[in-house]
């Protein structure tokens, strides 16, 4: 009987060992004598929320199935339809982030942040995008092209997201504090075929042709993402830069630089 205690017992410590090792706290000490004890509680990048709603050109709904695919569904100004990339590796590397774990008003107009770095996850998937959209320029711009356009694009090329998230644990004041954050950037290079062109001429004498002020071809390189600034849930800014030529021909549009920035909500 004797022996079966002992064995439980050290049974119990191994395992209480165990998750003080696994669940070991940390403690950050700033420069004006703060010390606040923190916990990396989750940094595993395919645990950030899947589902998004976002304003970017438009409304836009997306999910993220880790290590699998990436798809996104819009209702823009322009055009409407869906895009995905289907990944075909991944690839993970450790880095340190910074992340502020407490600000508080220091003076006049003054706040002072405590920042950590501790070591998180950085995710890379790599893989095919393709997508289609139905475009209508009709409201594009009003008056700064020569000619209305629609078109149907079909596209195809290369897509690469990066991902990290972070989920800490942090103990000041009166209670513990969950705290989170997510980053995800997306970055596309693809080759566009517009199908189906039609044109609607300001002026019903205008003679202008389709190839007149189209092109059938083109190319797109840009990048968009989003990052949350709230601490405490899912919900930050998205964006998006880079270049497309096409479907218009550069002396018939106005220069198509992809810009754009907005708000989402993960869930």
């Amino acid at each position: 009987m004797i022996m079966k205690k002992r064995i439980f017992v050290a049974i119990l410590m191994t395992i209480s060992f165990f998750a003080t090792c696994l669940s070991q706290k940390n403690t950050a000490t700033f420069s004006d004598g703060t010390s606040i004890d923190y916990e990396v509680l989750d940094k595993n990048p395919d645990n950030m929320h899947k589902f998004s709603i976002y304003t970017l050109n438009g409304i836009n709904l997306s999910y993220i199935k880790p290590n699998s695919f990436y798809a996104s569904v819009k209702y823009g100004f322009w055009r409407i339809g869906g895009e995905g990339t289907i990944f075909l590796s991944t690839s993970e590397t450790e880095k340190a982030k910074k992340h502020v774990i407490k600000s508080e008003n220091t003076g006049y107009r003054t706040v002072t942040n405590y920042v950590i770095k501790p070591m998180v996850t950085v995710k890379t998937y790599v893989g095919i995008h393709t997508g289609y959209y139905y475009l209508d320029y009709s409201n594009r711009w009003t008056g700064l092209n020569t000619n209305y356009m629609k078109a149907n694009e079909v596209f195809l090329g290369l897509g690469i997201t990066r991902a990290r998230f972070t989920k800490l644990m942090v103990n000041y004041g009166d209670k513990p504090r969950m705290l989170k954050g997510t980053l995800q950037v997306n970055f596309y290079a693809d080759a566009i075929y517009f199908a189906g062109r039609s044109i609607i001429p300001y002026d019903s004498e205008d003679i202008t042709t389709l190839d007149d002020i189209s092109t059938s071809m083109g190319f797109r390189v840009y990048m968009d993402g989003k990052a949350s600034f709230s601490r405490r849930s899912d919900i930050g800014v998205t964006w998006k830069l880079g270049y497309q030529s096409g479907p218009y021909k550069t002396e018939a549009r106005v220069l198509d630089l992809l810009l754009g920035f907005g708000f989402y909500v993960g869930f």
